[in-house]
């Protein structure tokens, strides 16, 4: 006959047989040994050098629920992993959480942005350089082809001849000089905002997205731009072999004009976005008082283009009556001195507004200039 028995450690009901009562018996779940009692009494508590060898894991707990209708908490797919994975992967998405860079990553990255500035204000530079050569080289041919033309009434074909192919000579060269200025621009241009994409990634910061937007429209610019290049040579191409009455050269011609119309439109979204990046790199780099500069430039922007439109269309439509005027007298002599009146507004008007645009460049060399000092101190303050 057996005895039903609890083991003082485990709390596992053992069957003991009658002679082993009063005995040293062994607990087959824990291996503790304990004296097994007799009818009546009350087996010891383990010692607790035994209690010590006993390896127990607690079973986890399931908070109760909040009411009655609440179902208990289950475990979710992710309780094999560690805690601190888990945790990681809870709050993946977390902003709060996000690893800042390190000091010297923030230091290489504002290096990185004063490196586009620098390139960004090389490129105007040298787009400006190739401008003015192209000016001071139509001043040039134009005086050359008057001189051409004064050695013709005096009888001097050979020296209008001459004067005539230098002329010629100066005009291509200064074309190439401004095309290789605004190619120049644009290779600078474009490196200089791939450098600024790489703007420290701060918190409640919208450098990087500006700059990212600011690189792109530029380059689809540039590539704009060169397809307008290839589109207008092959218009040139084909007007000499087809014959205009088939629309092919016309053709051509529109879709060069669309090209260039939607180049120019990224041109323009490309130095505004970029017009608010630089706002957005005083703000962090603590040079508060720089940060409405690059919005002042893209109001004067705005007001001089608006201002050049308007003045050109006036002097056109000016130009347009005066013409018509002319004709009404039927006066040779007052048309010619109404087209040579005509002539010389609309040069000063050009004149004006190409000052005008260059001093605007030149304040904008100006603010870049001043933005990538304050970037440069904020580089040396990590």
């Amino acid at each position: 006959m057996s005895l039903s028995i609890s083991c003082p450690a485990c709390q596992r009901t053992l069957r003991v047989p009658e002679t082993l009562l009063g005995q040293s018996v062994k607990c087959p779940s824990c291996s503790h040994r304990f004296t097994a009692p007799d009818q009546g009494e009350e087996p010891a508590p383990p010692s607790r050098q035994a209690s010590s060898n006993v390896r127990t894991t607690p079973r986890p707990k399931t908070p109760p629920p909040e009411n009655e209708h609440e179902e208990p908490r289950r475990r979710d797919r992710y309780s094999d992993k560690p805690r601190s994975r888990r945790d990681r992967d809870d709050d993946f998405d977390d902003e709060d959480d996000r690893r800042e860079p390190s000091p010297r990553g923030v230091k290489d990255a504002w290096n990185r942005v004063r490196i586009g500035i620098n390139l960004v204000m090389i490129g105007i530079w040298v787009w400006l350089g190739g401008a003015i050569l192209a000016c001071l080289g139509i001043v040039i041919a134009v005086i050359f082809f008057g001189t051409a033309v004064f050695s013709m009434t005096k009888s001097s074909s050979n020296s209008a001849v001459a004067s005539s192919a230098f002329a010629v000579v100066i005009l291509v060269a200064s074309g190439g000089a401004y095309y290789l200025g605004v190619l120049a621009e644009f290779i600078l241009r474009l490196v200089g905002y791939g450098m600024c994409m790489g703007a420290p990634p701060l918190r409640d910061s919208g450098m990087k997205p500006l700059a990212i937007t600011a690189f792109s429209l530029s380059a689809v610019q540039v590539l704009f731009w060169c397809a307008n290049f290839f589109v207008g040579g092959v218009s040139g191409f084909a007007s000499g072999f087809y014959d205009r009455s088939r629309g092919i050269p016309a053709t051509y011609n529109a879709a060069s004009t669309g090209i260039s119309g939607i180049s120019g439109l990224c041109a323009i979204g490309s130095f505004v976005v970029f017009l608010f990046f630089l706002r957005s790199v005083c703000n962090n780099a603590r040079a508060r008082e720089l940060a409405n500069k690059p919005i002042a430039m893209l109001i004067a922007s705005v007001c001089f283009w608006v201002i050049s439109v308007l003045l050109l269309i006036g002097v056109f439509c000016a130009g347009i009556g005066m013409v018509g005027s002319a004709f009404q007298s039927q006066s040779a002599q007052n048309l010619g001195a109404q087209m040579g009146a005509w002539a010389i507004i609309l040069g000063i008007l050009v004149v004006l507004v190409g000052l005008v645009y260059f001093g605007l460049q030149v304040w904008y060399i100006l603010i870049l200039q001043s933005i990538r000092d304050a970037v440069a101190s904020q580089r040396r303050r990590l």
